[in-house]
């Protein structure tokens, strides 16, 4: 009777030490404690508030319209990469946890999670509600991040790349188009340039003709393939033209359309020195900087870059400057 009764007491102490290490490991993060938290329906959200850490929270505002997202911080106001507006809503459309890692606010510091350390995300819908808000801090490799609710002490960690990669600057956000087309559907080049230097190509049953006269097809196909896709980050938010652009590129052709009907590409450059600022139909309230040995440089070419084994391959218009 005394064994059964120490072999039971030894089983109930043994289940209280498990019942105690499992309460101990779930406070440490072992399981969850919210199945989800945040959970949108995005087509709801029409205005997004970030305020990224890596731009000292200044906050940049996006805005849902008919032709797209717009973004704004302060005076500026530009087109945003529509593309990366939709990963960053359908990255939030749910955020569920992995694990719970702190639940009060000595551990905000450690995760990144301070006002002063943490980026903010807010959604807004009709007439401004809140929908929701996130604060996101530190991400490791592999796309976890630790997150929290404004209104709670706990920290979570969740594996949402998207939400890891919210804390960019503005420059990320923006669309960085010049040039975006498809070169099969251009039938026109026109090089407009300073003094006696214009010409202009175009295409025909036979193939491509340079004024006139016969140009080499492959090379003006090498061409518009090569810029059929231009972008950067380079912008010049402060610029001001102060005359007409001394250089300007218009692509056009019958399938070159936009809402149905043929629309040129064009693209203006101001002459500044070594430099050369950029702006084009594509994206209107960007200019780019470029030096003229860079994107510059492949928008805007010689004659002698179409006729093969041309005797003169030195021209450039940075000489002709």
């Amino acid at each position: 009777m005394y064994n059964n009764k120490l072999l039971a007491a030894i089983f109930i102490g043994l289940f209280a030490l498990y019942i105690v290490t499992k309460a101990v490991k779930a406070n440490q993060g072992s399981r969850t404690f919210r199945s989800q938290i945040v959970a949108i329906d995005t087509a709801l959200v029409q205005k997004i508030v970030l305020n990224p850490q890596i731009e000292q929270h200044q906050e940049i505002r996006f805005s849902r319209t008919a032709q797209g997202w717009v973004l704004q911080r302060g005076q500026l106001q530009a087109l945003a990469q529509n593309g990366k507006i939709a990963a960053l809503l359908n990255g939030l459309r749910d955020v569920k946890p992995q694990r719970l890692v702190a639940k009060s606010q000595r551990k905000w510091a450690t995760y990144q999670l301070t006002d002063s350390l943490a980026t903010r995300v807010t959604l807004l819908g009709t007439n401004g509600r809140q929908l929701t808000s996130l604060l996101v801090g530190k991400a490791e490799k592999g796309g976890t991040v630790y997150v929290r609710l404004p209104t709670e002490n706990e920290v979570y960690a969740i594996d949402n790349y998207t939400v890891a990669s919210l804390n960019k600057p503005l420059n990320h956000w923006r669309n960085q188009d010049l040039l975006n087309f498809v070169s099969t559907q251009v039938d026109k080049v026109e090089f407009n340039y300073p003094a006696d230097s214009s010409f202009t190509l175009k295409k025909d049953k036979e193939g491509w003709t340079m004024d006139g006269a016969k140009a080499d097809s492959s090379l003006v196909l090498a061409y518009l393939n090569t810029i059929a896709s231009k972008r950067s980050d380079a912008f010049a938010n402060d610029f001001q033209p102060n005359s007409a652009p001394q250089y300007m590129l218009t692509l056009s052709g019958k399938k070159l359309t936009k809402n149905g009907k043929p629309t040129p590409v064009i693209v203006q450059a101001f002459d500044k020195g070594n430099e050369a600022y950029l702006r084009s139909s594509v994206n209107p309230s960007a200019v780019f900087r470029s030096k003229k040995t860079g994107m510059f440089a492949d928008i805007f070419k010689p004659k002698s870059d179409f006729i093969k084994n041309a005797t003169d391959k030195t021209d450039s218009l940075v000489k002709a400057d």
